[in-house]
């Protein structure tokens, strides 16, 4: 009762070259931990900027981060299996771009909290669209 033909294993699309594929996935993956090792060695300036009286203030730019990353991580999951891991990794990164413009521009400290919280939402769609990527290719 079973067919003797094999099933279609292949892909629809080709699998991009070993090279591409790692340091895409490598780029994507470490977005989230350079976006908040990159800032640590920048706590002393950011502070003097907005002069910011409370030392632990400054803590907030990674807690409001990982906040926004956390969130997303619920959303990302299930729009990826309906409209696709390539389209939520896309919107992702815009997200995350459209946040990265926000704190180059802000203006006060408050500014600055909101948009790492968008670069925290955008955050989530590659860290969440990259391990899927992986098992579905290897």
């Amino acid at each position: 009762m079973t067919s003797s033909q094999p099933a279609d294993t292949s892909l629809s699309r080709p699998i991009p070259p070993f090279a591409e594929f790692v340091a895409l996935m490598a780029l994507t993956m470490g977005m989230v931990a350079l976006s908040i090792d990159n800032l640590l060695p920048a706590f002393g300036p950011i502070a003097r900027d907005y002069s910011l009286t409370d030392p632990n203030e400054i803590q907030l730019l990674v807690f409001i981060f990982m906040v926004g990353f956390a969130l997303m991580q619920i959303v990302y999951g299930p729009l990826a299996d309906v409209y696709g891991r390539k389209r939520t990794l896309m919107m992702g990164l815009v997200i995350y771009t459209i946040g990265t413009v926000m704190a180059f521009f802000a203006d006060s400290f408050e500014h600055l909290l909101i948009a790492r919280f968008v670069q925290g939402l955008g955050g989530g769609g590659p860290a969440r669209s990259d391990p899927d990527h992986h098992s579905r290719l290897f």
